[in-house]
């Protein structure tokens, strides 16, 4: 009885007893202290493991977004690469057709360039001058067209059905398509005659040459602008007197109109043969100055001239400073010298 508990419950019907032994109670006290752990410790460890989720998914989410912008940053890089990589290879396209016109005109078949270098360099500079005249004289397209809807030359009038010289050509070009100069050049008019060729753009090139662009719909440019070959200059269009939209097209030459498609159609690679079509240019005396002018380099002044002009300007300067210093080409003058200068003054 020792190791026993005896609880009596006593109620109308009578007495009853109930014997619990020691270690029973122990052993419910136990299970009772661990269930009551469990519902204490499991919230605690839910909300823990609910906290280190959320911390583990906050880092995930913030690593996505880094990989996201390593990516976009990627993407923008290979972009860039991808666009140098196009000019390097336009570069090398006309590297190797230049190339190629060197090639061509040596009649080179392999073997020891060097041997040919001195007329390498003498056909290098040439393409170096051609180049340069297509930057200075008209050539290539004012405006992408497809088709040339009226020729240089005679013919009738749209208007006024009567035969007359078309000193120009029209072709079609869609409302708003890019003007562009063909080649350096200053604006030197701007018009507008709504019986004629609308807004039209005058540029004065080198060597006596002059565009003129018509029918535009708007002008980008001012007067005595100076413009760039490919640069734009204003929007084909259906201004003045016209029969639909499209772009006329001249060239003078002093006074003299030129048929502009052998100016279109010229470029380095066939930069002879046009020439011979164009004869009504003086192209050998043209190129000669032009030549002249390539050559033209600034010269330094002779020793005699620079001591001149600087003796000049110091004497200058002098008379309107008292008490200068002479210039270490001249001689120190004594201090009574100086004060008898001084006195004169």
């Amino acid at each position: 009885m020792k190791n026993r508990l005896l609880i009596t419950l006593s109620d109308v019907k009578g007495s009853r007893q109930l014997g619990l032994s020691k270690s029973s109670i122990f052993k419910s006290l136990l299970l009772f202290i661990f269930v009551l752990s469990l519902l204490i410790i499991y919230p605690v460890w839910l909300n823990w493991l609910n906290t280190d989720l959320h911390t583990n998914n906050q880092a995930l989410l913030e690593r996505q977004q880094q990989l996201v912008e390593q990516t976009e940053a990627l993407e923008q890089r290979h972009q860039l690469l991808s666009g140098e990589l196009a000019q390097e290879s336009a570069d090398l396209a006309l590297n190797q057709q230049q190339l190629g016109l060197l090639f061509k005109q040596v009649n080179y078949q392999g073997g020891d360039v060097l041997a040919d270098s001195e007329r390498f360099r003498h056909l290098s500079n040439q393409i170096a001058f051609r180049q340069m005249v297509l930057q200075i004289l008209p050539n290539g397209k004012p405006v992408e067209y497809d088709r040339v809807t009226s020729s240089y030359g005679n013919r009738v009038h749209p208007f006024k059905k009567t035969r007359y010289l078309h000193r120009g050509i029209d072709v079609d070009s869609n409302i708003g398509t890019p003007v562009v100069a063909t080649a350096n050049g200053v604006v030197t008019s701007l018009q507008n005659t709504p019986g004629g060729f609308g807004r039209l753009i005058k540029i004065s090139h080198g060597m006596g040459f002059i565009t003129y662009y018509g029918h535009l719909k708007t002008m980008e440019v001012k007067v005595n602008q100076i413009v760039s070959k490919g640069e734009l200059i204003g929007y084909s269009g259906n201004s003045g007197r016209s029969t639909g939209p499209h772009l006329h097209y001249g060239i003078r030459f002093g006074e003299r109109s030129l048929d502009p498609a052998n100016f279109i159609l010229w470029t380095l690679n066939n930069f002879d043969q046009q020439l011979e079509k164009m004869k009504e240019i003086p192209w050998e005396s043209l190129m000669a100055s032009m030549q002249k002018l390539m050559a033209i380099t600034p010269q330094p002044l002779s020793p005699r001239i620079a001591t001149s002009m600087e003796n000049s300007i110091l004497t200058a300067a002098c008379t309107s400073t008292v008490g200068c210093q002479a210039t270490s080409s001249a001689p120190a003058q004594s201090p009574s010298a100086n004060q008898e200068t001084l006195r004169a003054k």
